[in-house]
């Protein structure tokens, strides 16, 4: 029997799970934006991972009770602290960056994580791609350099706010991945629902002595809301994103969810259209328009086409 997570073969139902990961992960640097204004962002992690416990919670217990969830140990308790560290340092660096940047250029950068995410599956658990599939990674990057292309000049103009957020998100881009990893071989040993479990119990833990609860008092009613919406938004993403791993090869998935630039895009036009006291929209010129159509096409192609037989494609 292999050491390494095979996947269930549902390649369809996984690709549904990842595209709701997207969603949900779109709309999140819009929310975070806001928030920051009025909170913290180790307090924010803190909050979701309190709130994600407590929405899991009972499920958890209902169906493997309580000793599962605390008996780790060996190879298992290992993982465990890379998926605490990984996830909560994640999403600290992420929400430090969305300080310093727009939502969609702070998106756009953490495209680097799935990247990586895609070159650990063909490494660590010797995914392959077929020629249609690293065609779709061409066409995706390319149209994330077209995204791109009226922030080069900030970016390469020195250290500033913007290159600052930049390496504080490929930090975070770097520490998501070994999330991930770790994650995807956690699956070997548990379902996903108790996997996330500890990992929120393991972030409330590791942020407490840095965050500051008792700032929630100091928000108005949208940003209590937007507070409360971050820990639903954790649990469906997140869960989401660990079943798809449970169906879907970590590279796969890696493509589907590189379509989240466009979701936070939409998200941010909307949120400026009803909410412009707290956001202002973005305006994409014809190559950045081009190149968020390329991003999709790329992780359609990549997505959907057929995995090369044994003997078959690339090695």
């Amino acid at each position: 029997m292999s050491r390494l997570h095979q996947v269930s073969g549902k390649r369809r139902y996984g690709v549904l799970l990842a595209l709701a990961t997207s969603l949900f992960w779109g709309v999140l640097p819009v929310v975070l934006r806001v928030l920051l204004e009025g909170i913290d962002a180790f307090t924010i992690v803190w909050y979701r991972f309190v709130g994600a416990s407590l929405l899991l919670g009972p499920y958890i217990f209902r169906r493997y009770g309580f000793s599962p969830v605390f008996r780790i140990k060996g190879t298992v308790l290992l993982l465990t602290a890379v998926t605490v560290v990984g996830l909560g340092g994640n999403y600290v660096t992420y929400a430090l960056g969305v300080e310093y940047m727009s939502p969609s250029m702070a998106v756009v950068m953490i495209q680097v994580a799935p990247m990586m995410l895609l070159l650990g599956g063909l490494i660590i658990f010797r995914e392959r791609f077929s020629l249609f599939q690293w065609a779709g990674l061409g066409v995706l990057l390319a149209g994330l350099v077209l995204f791109f292309h009226r922030r080069v000049g900030e970016i390469l103009s020195g250290v500033n706010h913007i290159s600052l957020g930049i390496a504080v998100v490929l930090l975070s881009a770097l520490v998501w991945t070994a999330y991930a990893l770790a994650q995807k071989q956690l699956l070997r040993y548990y379902p996903s629902e108790l996997v996330m479990f500890r990992l929120y119990l393991g972030g409330i833990v590791l942020l407490f002595p840095v965050s500051h609860p008792e700032r929630i008092f100091d928000l108005d009613a949208v940003r209590l809301g937007l507070l409360a919406f971050t820990p639903i938004n954790t649990v469906i993403a997140y869960g989401c994103f660990s079943e798809a791993l449970d169906h879907l090869e970590a590279s796969r998935v890696s493509l589907v969810i590189a379509v989240v630039p466009l979701v936070t895009l939409a998200a941010a036009a909307a949120g400026a259209a009803l909410f412009p006291r707290y956001l202002t929209p973005e305006v994409l010129d014809p190559l950045g328009l081009l190149g968020a159509c390329l991003v999709v096409g790329g992780s359609m192609l990549g997505s959907f086409a057929r995995f090369p037989a044994p003997g078959e494609g690339e090695g």
